[in-house]
């Protein structure tokens, strides 16, 4: 939450809180309000990513971005650094 907005540089709420590249956290993002893009991520130690990948339906049942977004979050990525 609060990506763009909160913390150093605008990296959101975990990492404000100190939270970020924890073992045991896990963050969701949306690339659809500061990054101006659409769809969302999520991050987090590789074993629950790999369960989220493998287990949950909204994922196995969805597709992936379009590049088209996937570049414009990137570019306003940049922006933000």
């Amino acid at each position: 939450h609060g990506l763009g907005v909160l913390g150093d540089a605008g990296r959101g709420a975990p990492h404000a809180a100190g939270l970020a590249g924890a073992d045991d956290v896990v963050v969701t993002a949306t690339l659809s309000k500061s990054l101006g893009s659409q769809g969302g991520v999520v991050l987090g130690p590789e074993r629950v990513i790999a369960h989220l990948v493998n287990t949950a339906r909204t994922f196995i049942f969805d597709t992936g971005l379009a590049p088209a977004s996937v570049g414009a979050a990137l570019a306003a990525l940049r922006l933000l650094r």
